[in-house]
């Protein structure tokens, strides 16, 4: 899971100086606009890879589901701007998807190691190690 949360920092990361490359600093709510999107999306984005991890939801359409709505909840700062809301939110959608498969080639693709809880325990009692979609049986404690 190290890996996929490194991912995770670095890809915020990236969002931001992206915003910053494309000029959304210099559009209404500059710098602080910015941070905002870049919370949001630390904010939604931690519970969601909580949330895909306990339900072992590791299928990059989900990653680019997730990101296209995470990209369209952070044009919500910037919809004061220079861009009309439709042109916006379809820009940031897109930035949603890249970054969303950006995260997914480096946090999940041929990741063996994605545990999320350490076992899982089945309604029957039965217990199996979690990595991805393979299961192992192991002894009942």
């Amino acid at each position: 899971m190290s890996r996929a949360l490194a991912a995770f920092a670095l890809v915020i990361l990236l969002f931001a100086a992206l915003l910053w490359l494309l000029g959304f600093d210099r559009s209404s709510g500059g710098l602080t606009a910015i941070a905002q999107a870049t919370a949001i999306a630390f904010g939604c984005g931690l519970p969601t890879l909580i949330w895909f991890c306990k339900c072992q939801w590791w299928q990059l359409w989900r990653f680019l589901a997730g990101g296209m709505l995470g990209g369209m909840l952070c044009a919500l700062p910037f919809l004061d701007g220079g861009l009309a809301p439709p042109a916006l939110l379809t820009v940031f959608a897109v930035l949603g998807l890249g970054h969303a498969w950006l995260f997914w080639l480096l946090a999940v693709w041929r990741n063996r190691n994605l545990t999320c809880p350490a076992f899982f325990r089945l309604p029957d009692g039965a217990r199996y190690p979690v990595a991805r979609s393979v299961r192992l049986e192991v002894e009942h404690p």
